[in-house]
């Protein structure tokens, strides 16, 4: 399979979201990945292409960059989009890409945006698939083994001194190979839920979605 064509779609509030279409399946499938993507850069990254490749197998699969990363629009760091707006990207690109109802999979916070846009848009999704994610984003006395607020400044500052730099090339190989293991380890994930998709009638979509 070859790189599909990038695509963009223009949000509510005026911001470009680059995504792409490719596979073919009785269903389709949204990836919203992490906090790092390019949608055009991840094919040339083997085990994310196989991941992607394998997706396509058996459903339509749409990916897109999230504002501010990859190919789509900045965002204003002083005016940072809310998390409806992130919502809205979602649904512009479902929209652009003719999609009613998906199956979303979603890695790391894009994981927990997949989570909130289910909850508020219940009629768009059938199933979500949630891979390497979290219930909070800091420590806690009953969520002990998340980051603390000092360790998140100290990993967020080494990323705005090296970004640009030899080291930050080597720090966005390593991201873009986490998220190609991401995306391999929960293909599993997301196959076991096509099956059970396959193997459900129309009275059982009926039940779960009640």
């Amino acid at each position: 399979m070859e790189a599909p064509e990038t695509r963009y779609v223009k949000t509510p509030d005026g911001a470009h979201i680059a995504y792409q279409v490719f596979g073919n399946g009785p269903f389709d499938l949204v990836y919203v990945p992490g906090f790092a993507s390019n949608v055009e850069y991840m094919w040339r990254v083997e085990p994310f292409a196989r991941g992607l490749r394998r997706l396509g197998s058996f459903a339509r699969v749409v990916v897109f960059d999230r504002r501010g990363t990859g190919l789509s629009d900045r965002i204003d760091e002083t005016n940072l989009p809310t998390l409806e707006a992130r919502m809205d990207d979602i649904r512009a690109v479902m929209d652009a890409a003719a999609v009613e109802r998906a199956a979303l999979f979603g890695s790391e916070d894009g994981a927990l945006l997949c989570a909130v846009f289910a909850a508020a848009h219940p009629s768009r999704v059938f199933a979500c698939v949630l891979h390497g994610t979290g219930a909070r984003g800091l420590r806690a006395p009953d969520y002990p083994w998340e980051w603390s607020a000092q360790q998140w400044d100290e990993y967020l500052g080494a990323i705005d001194r090296q970004w640009g730099t030899q080291d930050g090339q080597v720090f966005a190989l390593v991201v873009m190979a986490i998220a190609a293991s991401e995306v391999v380890i929960g293909l599993g994930l997301v196959v076991a839920m096509a099956r059970r998709r396959m193997e459900l009638d129309t009275d059982s979509l009926t039940a779960l979605r009640d």
